[in-house]
């Protein structure tokens, strides 16, 4: 398959995806970048056929899904955000000021969900080098307590003076 025949498949399924969401006297815009790309087949009237038809479907969507329960998704996934600790408030407004679209607000919850997840990985890593380092301590310690290489060994203990007894197989003899 060739790169222009990659394309031109992608930009079908782009199409067909639209045209299922866009009533046919709404289609004009996308059927001339369509017919642009076809006309000259290249990776740049491949870009400007996919922005047109994807924007349409885009428009179409958000017209069939009603901006109001994307509103409210979207005041969900902020809300979820801000609720996560050590959030900065400035970085949820800065997100307030995003489109809306169908899925922001699954988008912003979920980004929550991953900024919960690495404080807890972050935490963990931190408690488990704390942990290491204090190992790491206590072994350092024992080696400075230990002799010095090449220093005389420490003398062995005695032996208990109690004698060994002998076992009954050992006394028969």
């Amino acid at each position: 398959m060739t790169d222009v025949s990659r394309l031109a498949a992608s930009l079908l399924q782009s199409a067909l995806r639209t045209f299922r969401l866009v009533p046919d006297e709404k289609r004009g815009p996308a059927l001339e970048a369509l017919d642009s790309f076809l006309a000259a087949p290249g990776p740049l009237t491949f870009l400007r056929a996919s922005r047109v038809v994807n924007e349409l479907g885009r428009t179409a969507l958000l017209a069939r899904l009603g901006s109001a329960g994307m509103e409210r998704s979207l005041a969900r996934g902020l809300e979820t955000l801000a609720k996560v600790p050590e959030m900065d408030p400035a970085v949820t407004e800065r997100l307030r000021a995003l489109p809306v679209d169908p899925r922001a607000g699954r988008r912003l919850e979920a980004l929550a969900a991953l900024i919960i997840t690495h404080q807890e990985l972050a935490s963990r890593a931190e408690a488990a080098s704390s942990k290491l380092r204090r190992q790491m301590e206590k072994m350092k310690a024992r080696r400075s307590s230990a002799p010095p290489k090449g220093a005389p060994p420490r003398s062995i203990p005695p032996k208990s003076a109690t004698p060994r007894r002998k076992s009954t197989a050992e006394a028969g003899r």
